[in-house]
């Protein structure tokens, strides 16, 4: 297992690894994912589509509020502020064009921008 301190960096370069994905062989992707359980899977595209230009940070703050996370739980899991992930929702709503997390999750759903 991991270290936290090792688990902190992994995650910050994650958006990182993100930019480069494109030339991160699919077998390479999957043994990362594998091997190191704080990427949860982001390596592989699992077929999520992104209509309205979500950024890396507003879908794993959608995916995780759609599993029914608070705010809270959300700052814990990701390593940022509360107010930071009200921030990324607020942007969320205002690309989707909708007022609250319900309605977040409902059109992301409908439009596979999340499971």
């Amino acid at each position: 297992m991991l270290g936290h301190r090792k688990c902190v960096l992994l995650i910050k370069y994650k958006t990182l690894i993100r930019k480069y994905i494109k030339y991160i062989p699919e077998k390479v992707a999957t043994d990362v994912d594998e091997l190191y359980p704080a990427f949860n899977g982001d390596l592989i595209n699992k077929g999520i589509s992104n209509p309205y230009d979500l950024t890396e940070r507003e879908l794993d703050v959608l995916s995780l509020i759609s599993e029914g996370m608070s705010n809270k739980d959300v700052a814990m899991k990701l390593y940022i502020s509360v107010g930071t992930v009200k921030w990324h929702l607020n942007n969320l709503y205002g690309k989707m064009n909708v007022k609250s997390r319900y309605e977040a999750i409902v059109i992301a759903k409908e439009k596979r921008n999340i499971k």
